[in-house]
């Protein structure tokens, strides 16, 4: 009896802690995000803070709509859960285009945790050579296709 007791409490368990993990996965982004959004004309910088952190699933396209008369060329960010605000890591793609104050990023691969989206404009963020007639970065929107 005692067995069978301890066997169940065993599955109830087991099934408590399934139940957590599915939980407290994020969610994967789709469509305009919902977010707060920030910005710093010391650093020509704007950012996304997602509440709670989300995925970006392989093949998918985020598309960041900035100020259209800011900056031409920007470096983008996806900062995981835990990650470090004042240091570049996450940045993808490099130096990134802005046609129309829009910024198209393809993701080749899958995201998972991430707590913010950064744009960064000006001339050399992080010593990365924009330019230096580029401007700084505002985000308006950003939709995940």
């Amino acid at each position: 009896m005692r067995f069978v007791s301890r066997l169940l409490m065993l599955a109830l368990l087991v099934g408590c802690f399934s139940t957590l993990s599915t939980q407290t996965r994020a969610a994967t982004a789709t469509g305009t995000l919902n977010c707060r959004i920030g910005t710093s004309s010391q650093w020509g910088s704007s950012w996304c803070d997602l509440q709670p952190a989300v995925d970006f699933e392989a093949n998918s396209t985020i598309e960041i709509h900035i100020d259209p008369h800011g900056a031409g060329v920007v470096l983008v960010r996806l900062l995981s859960e835990g990650g470090n605000p004042d240091s570049p890591d996450g940045i993808i793609g490099g130096a990134t285009p802005v046609t129309n104050g829009i910024i198209r990023i393809p993701l080749s691969q899958t995201y998972t945790n991430i707590k913010q989206i950064s744009v960064h404009g000006g001339p050399d963020p992080w010593d990365y050579n924009l330019g230096v007639s580029n401007k700084g970065a505002r985000i308006i929107t950003i939709i995940v296709n």
